[in-house]
């Protein structure tokens, strides 16, 4: 059976899924064959993108899902990252979710809407490449929901659709806040360039990062972070390391927890956070802790800055903290070292 209820002014709509049995989340084996839930809550969400937009409430259980296309307005909530799961079929080549505007080449981007209480879990394929959630949207909102296994990114910030056109309008204001990314073979969360118009003024805070990036990403990979804050996230075990945030302007980064203990970096080197500023770009960190206590004897930075002689950065309150002396606290480009101000941080090393 299944049902939809409609409550008139607010368009909540509640979905009874009763052909479904629930299954708890420690028991959800990748690649086993439950019902699929696609067709009919891309049905829903259709109906309710019609009426304006809404919120859809998807109850208790693991589901089978590939291929969801959210228009604007519209936010997906579950029962708890814990009792609502949205995974992918074995094999699939397909996303899980996406934005109306990227899978149908729009030119202007989604509004408002977003998703939470979720579980999104991935395949864990690398042999077929896709996200979990692919954004290209003003205003969405991903809060309380975990992204696992997926075979690329768990979090795709788009300036570009499906078919490589880019945005003709500018789109920015995402929130990104209190989930969790976890063994995705990507990045947690990565931001796609677009030659005219970008990724803008974004939020990516109170968030938990482990063991992203195994096919050689940072567990956040920016390739344009124009009004990015990134703030107050727990981040450990980035295999490439924990940010590379490249044309960064009006960038902010602070108060993160950086756990470099089992980062493996690439051809011997290890950069646990790049920050690289574009033309007249600015940057303040401040507030981080970098500390690593693993046994690696590989030459690491652990903040590597690369600026031009346009840009401003500040670099402050920050704590570099290892048990080894071969690794070096900060990375600066020595031509433009003027424009680089370093007040107040702490080194601690063995």
């Amino acid at each position: 059976m299944f049902c939809s209820a409609s409550l008139r002014y607010t368009f909540l709509i509640v979905i009874c899924l009763q052909v479904f049995i629930p299954i708890k989340a420690n028991e959800l084996k990748l690649g086993e064959k439950y019902v699929s839930l696609t067709q009919p809550l891309q049905e829903q969400i259709n109906d309710l993108a019609r009426n304006g937009g809404g919120t859809i409430n998807i109850p208790t259980g693991v589901f089978i899902v590939e291929g969801i296309i959210i228009p604007s307005n519209i936010t997906l909530k579950g029962s708890g990252p814990n009792s609502t799961i949205l995974a992918l079929p074995k094999d699939s080549s397909n996303f899980l979710l996406a934005s109306e505007s990227f899978v149908k080449n729009k030119q202007y981007s989604n509004k408002y809407g977003g998703i939470r209480d979720l579980t999104l879990k991935g395949n864990g394929s690398s042999k077929v490449k896709t996200d979990l959630l692919t954004i290209k949207s003003y205003r969405f909102t991903i809060t309380n929901c975990v992204f696992s296994n997926s075979s690329r990114h768990g979090i795709n910030i788009s300036a570009q659709s499906l078919n490589g056109s880019s945005n003709k309008n500018g789109f920015a204001e995402i929130r990104i806040s209190e989930n969790s990314f976890d063994k995705n073979l990507g990045a947690g969360v990565y931001g796609t360039n677009a030659t005219n118009r970008g990724v803008a003024d974004v939020m990516i805070y109170a968030n938990n990062f482990n063991a992203n990036g195994k096919v050689g990403y940072y567990q956040i990979h920016l390739e344009r972070s124009a009004g990015f804050q990134i703030y107050a996230n727990q981040m450990y075990a980035g295999h490439l390391g924990d940010i590379s945030a490249s044309k960064a302007s009006a960038f902010f980064l602070r108060d993160n927890n950086f756990d470099g203990s089992k980062t493996i970096g690439k051809e011997n080197e290890i950069n646990q956070v790049i920050v690289e500023t574009s033309g007249w770009g600015t940057a303040i960190i401040s507030g981080n802790i970098f500390h690593e206590h693993g046994k690696n004897k590989t030459q690491r930075t652990m903040l590597k800055l690369l600026t031009t002689k346009q840009s401003k950065v500040i670099v402050s309150n920050n704590i570099f903290k290892s048990e080894y002396n071969s690794f070096k606290d900060i990375s600066l480009t020595e031509e433009h070292k003027k424009n680089i101000i370093l007040d107040s941080n702490l080194s601690n090393h063995r």
